[in-house]
């Protein structure tokens, strides 16, 4: 239920209301291109409220509309505490300890911050991909924005982390290069894994006998399953996976056994679909492929109960973590992945499954695919997908793997079991979640103890975004000022102030345009044969009834209801 009312719960001696930017396509799993981060997102407000239960939550929103479909969407998971909601309009009034961003800019909320002071609130972000040019920019922005110590961005796996430090590092040279700079003050740059609810993964017997029988796949049969987008140039390119599946098929074809593939996804487009489907052939004849989509619960569902092996050979540069091996882990299946990115820290190498090598050209040698993209030569899917065909996965190793695991029933059984340990001790959300909530009241315990040596920031709005009457007071003959004398040149009608307000070169601005009351108001307060001083029509209004005052002035100048009384006319 949304209220007005702010009450701050305790949490571990801090005051914490957090607040979660909230937008459906950060949340929402149910669209037709479904990305990783919409999935983690859901998971993690899965946890959030979970965590939270009844105490009251924040969230801001570009409009009303997304904070009902939030106070839907919340109660639909339980949430039971007091929701309120606050618009991008009314961001300079957010009541919060902490604001959680589901993306690494938090430098941009940082300037946005300072119009309530820079000790107002925490702000928190998480990395996801770091591929594309704004998401470096926003990082690189950490060093020129006014971001505190008391701020975080949370990275979800040690590859994450040091690739943001390569961003850094040479922003850092660069600008003590240009500027002289000597202090740089960063976010608090925290390793967090992203979490799995363990018991969605959960599967009886019965349930892999129904998926088996339903796939066609007989009980002595093996079945691979890879789950997550089909995509060669944008997650992993899939001729490892089809030429050591096919090793490995052959292998069993001799004792009378088949593999299965389950490819439990969803493609991009039908020129994907048709690359993968012909490459499958290509590589991979002995293999039987089966095809789910992994956007429907019901063949998600079949696809993990079903499967003996998890198969996932990441060797794009837009993956930060990967979900699907800590959900592979919470099925209780050991897995095959590649020594890639966040897999090296979910995957534990020889105990849960196993990471096979990988490979990629030294620095220096991807100078030109940079440029291209920076150019606009390449579209970003195209720079992922050119890095992509130069990174390599060892096939002999990823068959040696598969081929162990298929021949071992006991070995499957054993690395299951502790991949099943490993995802509810390390990996629950319930678990993950309790290490944010450390985190943020870490950071709110920060900044109320901010002390001298850190200095204040002295101003109060970003100086990349100034107010454009400050910006470019050079260009008017006049600037309105306290000493500005006004009279009324003429007035309009209701009926004609009215249509002049509806008429489409007016109507488009409501948002300074005055009311009806304001214009009457006003006109009374000059009067019709006299003249008076901007400062006296604001004298006994406060601060923000005096700015809605001169933008009605201004505004009733425009259309030439009042006019500027010259010294030389008085």
């Amino acid at each position: 239920m949304i209220e007005n009312q702010k009450h701050a719960v305790k949490k571990g001696g801090a005051e914490m209301r957090p607040t979660i930017f909230y937008t459906q396509d950060g949340y929402n799993t149910q669209g037709a291109k479904l990305m990783g981060r919409q999935a983690a997102g859901e998971q993690f407000l899965r946890a959030v409220l979970k965590q939270f239960k009844r105490d009251p939550i924040n969230v801001l929103t570009a409009t009303e509309r997304d904070i009902k479909a939030a106070d839907t969407l919340f109660a639909s998971m339980g949430y039971a505490g007091e929701l309120s909601g606050y618009t991008s309009a009314r961001f300079d009034q957010l009541d919060t300890q902490l604001l959680y961003l589901p993306m690494p800019g938090i430098g941009e909320y940082a300037w946005r911050r300072l119009s309530q002071g820079e000790t107002a609130y925490s702000i928190c972000g998480v990395t996801h991909t770091t591929a594309s040019h704004s998401v470096m920019e926003s990082i690189s922005s950490l060093l020129t924005t006014p971001v505190r110590d008391w701020d975080a961005l949370i990275c979800t796996s040690t590859a994450v982390r040091e690739s943001v430090n390569r961003i850094l590092e040479p922003q850092a040279e660069f600008l003590k290069w240009k500027l002289g700079a000597t202090r740089f003050e960063l976010p608090q740059l925290p390793i967090i894994p992203l979490g799995v609810h363990s018991k969605d993964f959960e599967f009886t017997a019965g349930q892999r006998v129904a998926s088996r029988a339903k796939l066609g796949v007989a009980e002595t049969d093996i079945v691979l399953l890879f789950a997550g987008r089909l995509s060669f140039h944008a997650k992993a390119h899939p001729h490892p996976m089809f030429e050591a599946a096919q090793i490995v098929a052959e292998k069993l074809k001799q004792s009378g056994r088949k593999l299965h593939l389950v490819q439990c996804g969803w493609y991009s487009n039908a020129s994907i679909e048709v690359a993968f489907k012909g490459y499958a052939e290509l590589i991979a004849p002995d293999v039987n492929i089966i095809n789910l989509d992994g956007r429907v619960a019901e063949s998600r569902a079949t696809a993990w109960s079903s499967a003996d092996i998890f198969v996932s050979l990441s060797d794009n540069i837009q993956e930060t973590f990967g979900l699907t091996p800590i959900e592979a882990m919470a099925v209780g299946i050991p897995s095959v992945v590649s020594d890639w990115n966040g897999y090296k820290d979910t995957i534990e190498h020889g105990v849960t499954g196993f990471r096979v090598p990988t490979f990629m050209p030294p620095a220096g040698d991807g100078g030109e695919f940079a440029q291209r993209y920076d150019l606009g030569i390449d579209s970003y899917d195209i720079y992922c997908g050119h890095t992509c065909e130069l990174v390599s996965v060892d096939v002999g190793a990823t068959a040696m793997y598969l081929e162990k695991l298929a021949l071992d029933a006991e070995l499957r059984t054993q690395m299951g079991a502790a991949a099943q340990q490993r995802a509810q001790e390390v990996f629950e959300w319930t678990v993950v979640m309790q290490r944010y909530q450390n985190l943020w009241e870490d950071l709110c315990d920060r900044r109320r103890f901010a002390t001298e040596w850190q200095p204040a920031l002295a101003p109060r709005q970003a100086p990349h975004r100034p107010d454009p009457f400050q910006l470019y007071q050079s260009y008017p003959t006049h600037v309105l000022s306290s000493d500005t004398r006004l009279a009324v040149r003429k007035t309009f009608s209701r009926d004609e102030f009215l249509a002049l307000i509806s008429n489409g070169v007016h109507n488009f601005a409501t948002f300074v345009l005055p009311t009806e009351s304001e214009y009457l108001n006003l006109i009374d307060k000059i009067g019709v044969s006299s003249s008076i001083l901007l400062a006296d029509l604001v004298s006994d209004s406060g601060e923000a009834q005096a700015l809605r005052t001169r933008q009605v002035v201004a505004w009733l100048l425009k259309v030439g209801v009042l006019s500027v009384v010259y010294e030389e006319d008085v």
